[in-house]
């Protein structure tokens, strides 16, 4: 956001550190004329928001395995294996339900319950309790299995990758045609590739989008 209040025309964009539901109510209430948090498009979004023709980043589904499991590197792989218990209704009880259902011949046994903290997925992981773990990826994943000595890894691409967005109320025309410029500015000179970097150690520009 710093960043693109150093380029955007005519707007001083104030930051305030909110939950996700209270940006939620923000942005339906008129408190708020954006909101961030890397969020992805959808249907219902689409129908009440205005979303940027650029994106800011990208939000990655990624399979979590021990690490020196070379069996599992694919959605595929997990058919005959045991998959970490996942939330019923959320999105990757979504992503693994679609599989299934293009998938007729080659089923993914899928268990709902509570997933745990990451640690808690993770250390089942590590103990053989699960064969597998498929999760967004989270800032500080790798720092933590490092700290706990955990025998787990992420399969080398993820599975799914979803660009994200800042969202405006509907009536944030004007904001949004310059928070489009300024975005794709930010684009072409390399300063969010360098945020990126800086944040992820990685370019997450440099993903090929699953979805869009």
């Amino acid at each position: 956001m710093n960043a693109i209040n150093e380029v955007i025309d005519g707007y001083n964009l104030t930051i305030e550190s909110v939950s996700a539901e209270a940006t939620q109510v923000g942005l339906d209430t008129g408190k708020y004329a954006l909101i961030g948090g890397g969020l992805f498009k959808n249907e219902e979004r689409e129908e009440l928001y205005l979303f940027p023709e650029e994106h800011t980043g990208v939000s990655t589904i990624e399979i979590y395995k021990r690490a020196d499991d070379d069996s599992i590197q694919t959605l595929d792989d997990l058919v005959g294996v045991t998959v970490h218990p996942v939330t019923p209704n959320g999105g990757i009880f979504n992503l693994l339900t679609s599989y299934n259902e293009e998938n007729p011949d080659n089923q993914i046994d899928i268990q709902l319950g509570e997933a745990g903290n990451f640690a808690q997925r993770f250390q089942a992981l590590h103990d053989g309790v699960s064969d597998a773990v498929v999760m967004p990826s989270n800032l500080g994943a790798d720092d933590m299995i490092t700290d706990l000595e955990l025998n787990v890894s992420t399969t080398n691409e993820p599975v799914q990758v979803n660009p994200t967005y800042f969202v405006l109320a509907q009536d944030q025309e004007a904001l949004k045609e310059k928070l489009d410029e300024a975005i794709a500015q930010l684009k072409e000179d390399g300063t969010l590739a360098e945020l990126s970097k800086k944040l992820y150690g990685e370019n997450m520009f440099d993903y090929e989008l699953t979805e869009q």
